[in-house]
């Protein structure tokens, strides 16, 4: 019986440092880990997602993740990377739909907030989305695999934006890859739902002391929006996880 418990213990070591090293592998140990809460809200966990979006909606994440400090904290760590994105209907007829990196902007915005009187024929606002993450690439297609792709990482001090077209829930071609400082702005014309939308995206990086105010500002800013928006079954964008 003694020969069969250490054979079963043994195994079971094995089991645990296997599921270890496979947490290891998913993410950096110093990577903040998030989930998405009962309130449809990003936490920092233990184990999680690289990425966690709040939308005016629903909640998703994609990237696998572990070892990523407490449990429900935010932020993690010595600053919060966050971006912002919204994406409006473009009135008919609108010209000249191009990428644009506008330098200055502002602060972190999004919904209705981000319209600017400079983004040419900007309709009705169709979604917007706050992403918790340093660096990462997720797709977002909707119901019928359009939307597109966002690479974001770390560039000489400052986060370079990849948007990559998506149809069939495939990335293809790029559609505008930019470094972005603290209040830069990126617009991007993207299609989804069959139509064409503009993409207009923020990205800062928060300290601890500035991250809960700003935080709590832009989930108002996603309220605002969730209020304006019609109500879906499923929200306008999902994360595709492959």
């Amino acid at each position: 019986m003694s020969r069969f418990n250490a054979v079963v213990r043994a195994a079971l070591s094995l089991s645990a440092l296997s599921m270890l090293v496979s947490f290891m592998h998913a993410a950096p140990a110093a990577a903040g880990c998030r989930s998405c809460d009962m309130y449809m809200r990003c936490v920092t966990t233990p184990f999680g997602a690289l990425v966690c979006i709040e939308g005016p909606q629903a909640c998703s994440m994609a990237l696998s993740c572990a070892g990523g400090g407490g449990i429900g904290r935010i932020p993690d760590g010595p600053a919060e990377e966050l971006t912002t994105w919204s994406v409006f209907d473009v009135v008919p007829g609108t010209r000249q739909l191009r990428a644009t990196l506008r330098p200055n902007a502002g602060a972190l915005s999004l919904g209705d907030e981000a319209r600017q009187p400079w983004l040419p024929g900007t309709g009705v606002l169709a979604d917007a989305a706050l992403a918790y993450g340093r660096e990462y690439d997720v797709t977002l297609a909707d119901a019928s695999g359009e939307g597109f792709a966002l690479k974001r990482s770390l560039e000489a001090g400052r986060v370079r934006l990849e948007v990559r077209a998506v149809r069939g829930e495939v990335p293809a071609e790029v559609l505008a890859s930019e470094l972005l400082g603290e209040r830069d702005e990126l617009t991007v014309p993207v299609r989804i739902e069959g139509r064409d939308r503009m993409l207009v995206m923020h990205t800062g990086s928060l300290a601890p002391g500035l991250a809960a105010s700003e935080i709590a500002r832009l989930r108002r800013g996603l309220a605002t929006a969730a209020r304006v928006l019609p109500r879906r079954q499923q929200p306008l964008l999902r994360v595709i996880n492959r």
